[in-house]
C-alpha cells in the first residue's frame, strides 16, 4: 500500500469517526502515527463496513469496553453513542442487560461511569 493510500484511508477514517462522535480532536489531541492507524484501520476499514449502522456499532463498542474496564474509552464512546441518539434510558437498559452476562460489579461500574458521561452531557 502507498503512502497516499494510506493518507487516504487515515481520512477516511476521520471523517466516519466524525459521524460517530460529531467532531474531530483538535490537532493536540491526536495521537501522531498511532491515532492515524487507529483511524485506517478502525473507523476506515471497520466502522465503515456494511451491515451495522453506527449506532450498533457504537453500542457494540460500549458493551466491550465495558466488559474490558477501558474507563477512558468507554467515556469517549458513551459520548459517541450520545451522538448517535441513544438515550439515557437506552443506555441503562444497555447495562441492565450485561450484568447478568459479565457480572454485577462491573456492570455497575459501568453505569456509574454512564451516568456520569450522561450527566455531563445534560449539564452541557
Amino acid at each position: 500500500m502507498s503512502e497516499e493510500d494510506f493518507k487516504d484511508r487515515v481520512e477516511k477514517g476521520w471523517q466516519v469517526a466524525e459521524r460517530v462522535f460529531g467532531e474531530r480532536p483538535a490537532e493536540g489531541q491526536k495521537n501522531g502515527v498511532l491515532s492515524d492507524m487507529v483511524m485506517a484501520t478502525a473507523y476506515a476499514d471497520i466502522w465503515s463496513r456494511p451491515g451495522l449502522c453506527l449506532r450498533d456499532r457504537s453500542l457494540v463498542t460500549c458493551v466491550v469496553l465495558a466488559v474490558q474496564e477501558h474507563e477512558t474509552e468507554l467515556k469517549v464512546h458513551l459520548r459517541g453513542l450520545a451522538h448517535q441518539g441513544v438515550s439515557r434510558l437506552e443506555a441503562e437498559e444497555m447495562m441492565m442487560h450485561i450484568s447478568i452476562y459479565v457480572g454485577w460489579p462491573k456492570a455497575l461500574e459501568a453505569r456509574r461511569i454512564m451516568t456520569e458521561v450522561f450527566d455531563e452531557l445534560d449539564t452541557s
